[in-house]
């Protein structure tokens, strides 16, 4: 409705006494109007903050339910129903909801202790004094569980060495290589201290250019570009001998996962091992991270551009578990990670490692294998691991429907499957 004035001459206008009315009520459906939009916009916010915390909470429940907790419920009456082994989590467990920094513990996966109670195996890494012993702290996991070393290379620049020596009688060695990007991180532990339960010293490094290892600076573009994959497997022969004097006479096995599991290959091409486990090895590029188009024109960028960066590794490819992802995502990436992606120059080295030992049909490699692929790793391709498992003389394969990359940090299922699979290869070798 239009306003009507009534104006006098040489005055200002002026409002009728119809028009003060009018007005008030004006301002009345305003404040009414802007009270109502207030107060749904609150009742939205109430809305919106109830079901993200019912989304966290059933999260965490289901979570709880599966054991895989990378945190702990939302919520103080958490406990677990069943004392699988005094395997249990203390009301301190439940202070965070899905958040892995703030955990006091890694995780306890019920279906694991169930087999370790069945098959009468007591890893001392699940009780004590009935909690568990995963910490939160990466610094205090390396004081606790495992001695930290520099040792100088034979080509000029430090590694990070790293030993899990269990209690009494070491029964064999294991030395563990783990994958590009990434170092001697917390989620190897699992696995790490199935090879102490029965009896197993694991030694590591964190690989040139890796983690906590020389040369570059964490921020360097040339991180985690291995300068040659010999170099590499000759610094893993060269710590194996070390390890070797300590524990004359005692079996070794190499452990290799992803590139890891490449440079194994290698390793047991030039030095007598006992036996090596491959975990997802970096045999053939998956067409999700390496299309066939830059697979095609990866050497030509490696001869020309070495220095270009090509690929990178997509954390959500590495794990079906949330929290591994997260840790991915945050703590390797930002820290430790490749910044900014795979050179050409690394993916020339890597395409030439995989097509000779394709071409020798891997023919140098006489010890036991334990071959593992999951179906659905879409970083390193389960077709390498196909043509491995027909050519090496000596091979146990194993394929574990629907995992991922990372199969000893892969959902229950998978990584207990894992477990088994490792166990009784190693009685199978009359090791454990």
């Amino acid at each position: 409705m239009a306003r009507r004035w009534t104006v006098q001459t040489g005055t200002t206008p002026v409002f009728t006494s119809r028009d003060r009315d009018l007005e008030r009520l004006i301002m009345s459906d305003r404040k009414l109007l802007k009270f109502k939009s207030s107060y749904y916009a609150f009742l939205l916010f109430i809305f919106l903050s109830t079901k993200k915390g019912c989304q966290q909470e059933n999260a965490c429940r289901s979570q709880w339910e599966r054991n895989v907790h990378p945190s702990g419920p939302r919520y103080s009456s958490c406990k677990p129903k069943t004392d699988y082994n005094n395997v249990r989590m203390t009301e301190s467990f439940c202070t965070q909801c899905c958040d892995t920094e703030a955990c006091g513990y890694l995780w306890t996966p019920k279906s694991i202790a169930e087999w370790t109670v069945d098959t009468k195996i007591q890893p001392k890494w699940f009780n004590k004094n009935n909690i568990c012993l995963f910490e939160r702290s990466q610094t205090k996991q390396l004081d606790e569980i495992m001695n930290v070393e520099k040792y100088k290379s034979q080509y000029g620049y430090d590694l990070a060495t790293y030993e899990w020596v269990p209690e009494g009688k070491v029964s064999f060695l294991v030395y563990l290589m783990h994958g590009y990007a990434e170092y001697n991180h917390r989620f190897y532990l699992p696995l790490i201290n199935l090879f102490k339960s029965h009896g197993g010293a694991v030694f590591a490094h964190d690989h040139f250019g890796h983690g906590e290892s020389g040369p570059y600076e964490k921020t360097d573009r040339n991180r985690c570009q291995l300068r040659s994959f010999h170099e590499s497997a000759d610094d893993i022969i060269a710590r194996i001998e070390i390890v070797k004097e300590k524990y004359p006479d005692t079996k070794i096995i190499l452990c290799g996962h992803s590139m890891g599991g490449l440079l194994s290959c290698l390793v047991a091409e030039k030095y007598k091992v006992d036996g090596a486990i491959m975990i997802a090895p970096a045999l053939k590029i998956h067409p999700n991270t390496g299309p066939p188009w830059l697979v095609a024109i990866g050497k030509w960028l490696g001869w020309l551009v070495p220095f270009l960066k090509v690929a990178k590794v997509k954390s959500e490819y590495v794990s079906r578990r949330a929290d591994v992802v997260e840790f991915y995502k945050t703590t390797i990436k930002e820290k430790y990670g490749d910044n900014g992606g795979s050179t050409a120059g690394f993916g020339l080295k890597l395409l030439t490692e995989q097509d000779r030992l394709l071409n020798e049909k891997y023919k140098n490699i006489t010890c036991p294998v334990l071959l593992t692929q999951g179906t659905d790793d879409f970083l390193c391709a389960k077709e390498g691991a196909d043509i491995a498992a027909e050519h090496l003389s000596n091979v146990e394969y194993k394929v574990y429907q629907d995992g991922y990359h990372q199969l000893h940090a892969d959902l229950p299922e998978t990584t207990d499957a894992l477990f088994r699979d490792i166990t009784l290869w190693l009685k199978n070798l009359n090791i454990v």
